[in-house]
């Protein structure tokens, strides 16, 4: 999966009122955990990283997760 990019990393740029939610597993080969990481950090105070500590795909596997994790955190 080394094949060479054309579009070039970017800082990130959000101007929306919204908060973002991000979520990622831990241990997702496919899309790093440390990319959402990043995305977050360059997000600023507006995004929330939630991580599902579990393989594969994030919307899959962590949705009844992430739907106790936002019940519960008001």
């Amino acid at each position: 999966m080394n094949y060479p990019t054309t579009n070039k990393p970017h800082k990130l740029r959000y101007t929306g009122d919204a908060p973002l939610l991000l979520g990622n597993s831990l241990h997702d080969p496919a899309t790093p955990w440390i990319w959402s990481a990043n995305a977050a950090r360059q997000l600023g105070p507006k995004a929330v990283l939630l991580t599902y500590e579990g393989w594969g795909g994030t919307a899959s596997t962590a949705r009844t997760s992430a739907r106790r994790t936002s019940s519960t955190s008001t």
